[in-house]
């Protein structure tokens, strides 16, 4: 599995080489390669592999099947025109309902659609995986968040350089972020910007079948159709893509010396207030024209934190981004984690007994107070309550468990692969409804559903 998976990802750079920056063509079939597909499968799965849907789809008697039910429906799933062998078992989209959610500390209402695993979530990793390389082609440098080896740790490293060694260009700070971001993603610039660089028409076939899908589950043909939804591994990948243009304009045609993006959350580093209110107005044009976005209103221009040579004393603000509070000579975490931390390390010390789940959310807490100034933080509300080394014990001892669990899932599915896939005591469930059994009687015209049918049917849940 693991060679497939190397090889389809060789084919893909080999296609973009040829093609240089312009467009690329050749990317559909490559990624529904056995090898590949079965990988996505482990890779989707990733956090909730003991759930009891995904464990019978992961089970190794069972898996080929899935496999092979995920590369029936994509390789059927083409624009019209296209001369597929059967059109009616193609993938399609899966309607969601919404669930809302508070988020954080500051309790903020987000609503968030839930893919399920079989096959939404795994078609969806298959995606993404054969666009990556186009997806990070064009990237700008310090476009963090949701992008791999570029999180908030990754930004925080720069702009603390910045700060440090260029304050002559860090004296104003430019703050600003999107208006209902994902909720406003407009369908049609998304899908022209990904037609510019995709020449593979089923490549981009499948991918309006996921934003059409996300905001307009009728699949109604309307071009003011938007929104992308906050939970699908696809949304920020696109989102990202397709604000591109935005950063080369910050950074080639304004001219910004510093200038980071956090998703939506925008920062333009400056030496004069003048020259960073001009920038606000030209992405805000900017933003409107290209995108048919809004810039959110509380936008900021701000006097950076400094001392004031003649009195020695602080003035100027923070810069209150991505968690962190930067100061001029240190950074700390943002008040309202602190808080979380400081709860969540309250309620676990109360617990007889500590789960992996709670380890690894206080050691995700422990990567922020290493990489900030809170060192007394962590003297006071964490260690006398918690033991950090025992936690790291947990999470160890639950990984190498998960570990040997995979490997023996994937020696069993090697075994069972080597051929036709037979003893199979768990039906598929495709998306749409029809079953591996049905797509084998389909033509005797059965339209009842058997005993394991239902089953796999009951056990496909939404993603946690």
């Amino acid at each position: 599995m693991q060679a497939g998976a190397s090889k389809f990802r060789q084919k893909v750079l080999e296609v973009i080489r040829k093609m240089g920056k312009k467009s690329v063509n050749n990317l559909y079939k490559p990624m529904l390669e056995h090898g590949n597909v079965e990988k996505k499968f482990h890779t989707a799965a990733r956090g909730k592999s003991n759930r009891p849907d995904v464990a019978a789809i992961l089970n190794p008697d069972n898996i080929q099947t899935h496999v092979n039910v995920v590369i029936e429906q994509l390789s059927n799933t083409a624009p019209e025109g296209y001369n597929v062998p059967c059109p009616e078992r193609a993938w399609k989209p899966t309607n969601h309902g919404k669930v809302r959610i508070n988020e954080g500390t500051t309790k903020k209402a987000r609503d968030i659609e839930k893919p399920r695993y079989n096959y939404e979530q795994v078609v969806h990793h298959i995606v993404v995986s054969a666009c990556y390389e186009i997806f990070m082609q064009g990237m700008y440098e310090f476009s963090c968040g949701s992008v791999p080896h570029r999180g908030a740790h990754y930004g925080k490293k720069y702009i603390e350089k910045w700060i440090k060694t260029d304050g002559k260009n860090c004296k104003y700070i430019l703050k600003m972020d999107i208006r209902h971001f994902f909720e406003s993603v407009d369908h049609g610039v998304l899908k022209e910007w990904l037609a510019k660089k995709i020449r593979d028409k089923r490549m981009l076939h499948i991918l309006n079948l996921i934003i059409d899908g996300a905001g307009n589950p009728a699949g109604d043909d309307q071009k003011d159709v938007k929104g992308l939804p906050l939970g699908f591994y696809t949304s920020q990948w696109l989102a990202n893509f397709m604000l591109q243009p935005l950063d080369h304009y910050i950074k080639e045609e304004l001219r910004a010396v510093h200038y980071i993006r956090y998703m939506d959350d925008m920062v333009v580093f400056g030496r004069n207030k003048k020259e960073l209110h001009r920038m606000q107005q030209s992405i805000a044009l900017f933003l409107r024209d290209r995108f048919n976005l809004e810039m959110k209103g509380n936008w900021q221009v701000f006097r950076f934190e400094y001392v004031e040579r003649k009195t020695g004393k602080v003035k100027g603000r923070p810069l209150d981004f991505m968690g962190f509070e930067f100061h001029k000579d240190r950074t700390i975490l943002r008040e309202s984690i602190m808080l979380s931390c400081t709860r969540k390390v309250n309620r676990v010390s109360k617990k007889d007994v500590i789960t992996w789940y709670d380890a690894t959310a206080i050691l995700s807490y422990m990567g922020y107070l290493t990489h900030t100034d809170t060192y007394e933080m962590y003297l006071q509300r964490v260690k006398p309550h918690v033991n950090v080394k025992k936690l790291k014990k947990i999470v160890s001892k639950h990984s190498k468990r998960e570990e040997k669990k995979k490997r023996e899932r994937m020696e069993r599915s090697v075994r069972n692969g080597d051929g036709e896939t037979g003893g199979v005591r768990h039906a598929a469930v495709a998306d749409n409804g029809v079953s591996e059994t049905e797509h084998k009687t389909g033509d005797k015209g059965r339209t009842g559903r058997n005993k394991s049918d239902r089953m796999a049917a009951g056990g496909a849940g939404v993603d946690d």
